[in-house]
């Protein structure tokens, strides 16, 4: 890859060919174990559901664009979320939100999409609380992310080796999307996890002292480079912006 990428780095070459890793990580042996995924507060990863039916759309979208703990996204999707490391919701706009869900708005039905029994739960108790009788719940839908790799890994097996190898251009946006919440998860427990780059030290431990501030803020740098290439491919980005926070530093500093 570096003979024809001169110049070529770790993280480019991560970002550009995420493939090679995933195969590497779940093919390497014939029924690989696959790992329980987490969210952000610890709960197994299930992609939820939720579809809900109404007779009123403009009652609806005025409910949910004046609710303060959803954020307009785009046009008539919005994201409900918190603050980073609080327990409850906070307002729209407020910087170091953590994502719980996505609520979709349609001409005669909503769907609420979360990736945890826990979110799905409170996210229909907050739809429920907000529009009352003006909604009426039809059906939750569940798939759970192991059996999503397990099908992905057979997809992958069954498939020449020329086709495994593609670009990250290539994916298709479910596949996008679903590497970048894996990618997402990953930063956000690695704060608390040893890296030998950082002497065994998680990176939570290694910003107490000057020298370990220094060597984090060098690695989060270094993990940003695959963000901006992934901004020129003209993808969906990486935001470690959470990350940098928790840890208390900036990029410069």
């Amino acid at each position: 890859y570096r003979r024809r990428n001169p110049g070529a780095g770790w993280p480019e070459f991560f970002i550009n060919r995420v493939q090679v890793f995933f195969e590497f990580a779940f093919l390497k042996e014939l029924n690989p174990e696959i790992p329980t995924l987490t969210n952000y507060d610890g709960d197994r990863i299930e992609l939820w559901t939720a579809v809900y039916t109404f007779s009123n759309h403009k009652e609806i979208k005025k409910l949910l664009d004046n609710c303060r703990d959803l954020e307009p996204a785009e046009k008539d999707v919005y994201l409900w979320g918190r603050e980073a490391g609080g327990t409850g919701p906070v307002p729209a706009g407020q910087e170091q939100r953590i994502i719980l869900g996505r609520i979709f708005l349609e001409k005669d039905r909503l769907a609420l999409e979360v990736n945890s029994r826990r979110r799905l739960e409170n996210g229909k108790k907050l739809l429920e609380d907000l529009c009352g009788g003006a909604i009426t719940h039809r059906i939750d839908s569940m798939q759970d992310s192991r059996q999503l790799m397990r099908r992905g890994l057979e997809t992958q097996k069954n498939k020449p080796v020329n086709e495994n190898r593609r670009d990250v251009n290539e994916m298709s946006p479910e596949e996008h999307e679903f590497v970048l919440g894996l990618m997402q998860e990953y930063y956000r427990n690695w704060v608390d996890q040893p890296v030998p780059a950082l002497g065994g030290k998680t990176p939570r431990q290694a910003v107490k002292t000057r020298s370990g501030r220094e060597k984090v803020r060098q690695l989060l740098k270094e993990f940003e480079f695959g963000q901006n290439y992934l901004s020129n491919k003209n993808a969906s980005p990486l935001d470690l912006s959470e990350i940098w926070h928790e840890l208390g530093l900036t990029r410069d500093t």
